[in-house]
């Protein structure tokens, strides 16, 4: 995904619209990358095929301003590679 905040959420909601409406093209492959706290990757997820099934997002009031939103990615087939 290009970007964050607003504009990432709406690649995601567009995203998920094309597979709501049946494109073919909706399908990607994509890369997940898990980080330790000193900032290296510890994990690399490799998606082939992957679409958003499901995408939600919190509420925003004035005690909780930031956006937060959760994509549940489903594949094809997914590579895990651990780093050394």
């Amino acid at each position: 995904m290009n970007g964050s905040g607003t504009s990432g959420l709406t690649y995601l909601s567009n995203w998920h619209q094309l597979v709501l409406n049946g494109s073919l093209t909706a399908r990607k492959d994509a890369d997940v990358f898990m980080y330790n706290s000193a900032g290296a990757i510890v994990l690399h997820y490799h998606l082939t095929g992957a679409w958003p099934s499901k995408l939600t997002t919190n509420i925003l009031t004035a005690t909780s301003p930031q956006l937060l939103y959760n994509v549940t990615l489903t594949a094809e087939r997914m590579t895990t590679t651990v780093a050394p």
